[in-house]
């Protein structure tokens, strides 16, 4: 082999190990928010439908969601990822939180939520997010009263629930 041809297949091998690595570095990172924001979308659809989630037919505009976490999670990502919705996911720590003590029942006290403005929040916690690979992740996600597990799983772009079950409830 002459010397020219031995410097193209050197030249062409690194440039190709330079791109499998640039691709398994993008391709085999596990989508954490993604799979957290399409698990907030399919959680809070069970209360008003995925129709108003969606926007399509319904009259309430935007939903202010105080998100916290025990988990560390980009919510600039999860916002993005949920820019399609009625759903605007905000950092619990922006949010204005009112505790109201009294008998309600099993709570000795309830916890409000306001966003900035002052206008009524909803609210849920992020309990922990778990990807196996970069295609499924489990999601925990808690509510006034209760907490779900939703197994996410991923097909293209598109995140879906694979599995749902309640972990706990009040």
């Amino acid at each position: 082999m002459d010397r020219g041809a031995l410097l193209f297949c050197v030249a062409l091998g690194t440039v190709l190990a330079a791109l499998t690595s640039v691709a398994s570095s993008k391709i085999g990172e596990p989508d954490s928010n993604g799979a957290v924001a399409a698990a907030i979308k399919h959680y809070l659809a069970d209360f008003v439908g995925m129709e108003a989630i969606e926007g399509e037919g319904t009259s309430f505009g935007p939903m202010v969601l105080c998100v916290g976490s025990e988990v560390p999670l980009h919510m600039e990502a999860i916002a993005r990822d949920l820019a399609d919705t009625v759903i605007r996911p905000i950092a619990e720590g922006a949010c204005r939180i009112e505790t109201v003590e009294g008998d309600f029942g099993m709570f000795t006290a309830i916890i409000n939520y306001y966003d900035a403005s002052g206008a009524e929040a909803a609210h849920v916690t992020v309990a922990d997010v778990s990807c196996k690979n970069t295609t499924t992740c489990i999601v925990d996600i808690d509510s006034r009263g209760s907490g779900d597990r939703l197994e996410m799983r991923r097909k293209g772009r598109t995140w879906f629930v694979g599995e749902r079950r309640i972990r706990w409830m009040v």
